[in-house]
């Protein structure tokens, strides 16, 4: 199997398409991980004979007339690569090595699911125009609508991982320093219809109003249908992440050799009840979400404090003052983190007492 495909509709333009050959062959680490899947009109007898001998390239030929959708499918279903690249003929690229920078993010995310947005040197970290996939999550959601004729492709595919990032799982991943330049000098995502604009020397370009209007309609209406692809995303990527937790158990599990050798005192958490208010817990909790390994340790400077804080509480006007001096202190100690390491060291214990004061003032009840 291959490691990428690249999904290319093209039509009457060899001299582009030779040209986009060349840059992957100068730019890319495994050329023999690469392949090329050119999806062509069956009146295109000219692009039907593009070839190159230092490229793995596989022909789709459709009927002329054929929505932008529908190619793309037609591309990933004659594809076979573990990650996919929608991509145009008027893209070369720039970034020696991106087949390496990009399979090292893709291993990063374990479960393959994510969405990379490289730099097309055009709309760059404004509209992913290029979008790179993997073939997992295609398989589970499909690669694209076939109903789109032109326009809102990307902006299909960007929505979904939105969604995800929405649920919980950030995985769009921009790389502004892989360049893949555009080759196209509009400047606008959606210019306003009838507009011209300068492309070339002897070129302009005029964005067809209809076809704009008709993919907007569909995008918009297909909003439950990304919902429901985000949440088929999320299912793997939770699936993924419980079945390493689960490896990760039954490692720890492995080392368990008779009933005694894992039982720690600290599993056993303490907690005083006084006149059967609950805030103790609340105390305690809030305690734990700070991740102290030693949990409320009954040390002298801590009950020294906890006598402070009753004589504090005991107090009303005191007690305002001092819930505000301890905010102010905690807000700007907690800036430390921005210190090199060995003065967050040096500190460590100081904030430490600091923060346990200020949530002590909060939630302990005096007697």
């Amino acid at each position: 199997m291959f490691q990428f495909s690249f999904l290319l509709p093209t039509r009457g333009r060899p001299n582009l398409v030779k040209r986009f050959f060349q840059s992957i062959i100068d730019t890319t680490h495994s050329i023999e991980d690469i392949e090329i899947i050119l999806c062509l009109d069956d009146d295109d007898l000219e692009s039907q004979n593009i070839s190159n001998e230092a490229l793995s390239i596989r022909k789709v030929v459709l009927p002329r007339g054929s929505t932008m959708g529908s190619l793309n499918r037609s591309c990933f279903e004659a594809s076979s690569g573990r990650y996919v690249v929608l991509i145009n003929d008027d893209v070369m690229i720039q970034t020696r090595h991106w087949d390496r920078i990009i399979s090292e993010l893709f291993s990063a995310c374990q479960d393959d699911i994510a969405l990379i947005h490289i730099n097309d040197l055009l709309f760059r970290k404004n509209l992913c125009t290029f979008p790179i996939l993997s073939r997992k999550a295609c398989l589970e959601i499909g690669i694209c609508p076939a109903e789109y004729r032109k326009y809102r492709i990307d902006d299909h595919i960007y929505d979904i991982y939105q969604i995800l990032a929405y649920l919980g799982h950030k995985r769009i991943f921009y790389l502004p320093d892989v360049a893949f330049e555009h080759d196209n000098e509009v400047r606008r995502h959606h210019p306003p219809a009838g507009q011209t604009f300068k492309i070339g020397e002897n070129e302009t370009f005029l964005p067809h109003e209809e076809i704009i209007e008709s993919d907007g309609r569909i995008f918009r209406g297909k909003l439950e249908e990304r919902k429901r692809n985000a949440m088929k995303l999320a299912c793997l990527i939770d699936q993924t992440a419980l079945e390493r937790k689960q490896s990760a158990y039954r490692l720890l599990l492995n080392t368990i050799k008779d009933p005694y050798t894992y039982r720690r005192r600290h599993f056993v958490k303490k907690i005083r009840w006084r006149k059967g208010n609950l805030q103790n817990i609340q105390a305690a909790a809030a305690k734990e979400a700070f991740n102290w390994p030693g949990g409320v340790q009954e040390s002298i400077i801590q009950r020294s404090l906890i006598k402070l804080a009753r004589l504090i509480q005991s107090n009303p006007w005191t007690l305002q003052r001092a819930d505000r001096m301890m905010g102010i202190l905690v807000r700007t100690f907690r800036r430390y983190y921005n210190l090199p390491r060995y003065v967050r060291w040096a500190t460590d214990g100081f904030v430490y007492r600091l923060v346990w004061l200020y949530r002590v003032i909060q939630y302990s009840q005096k007697d």
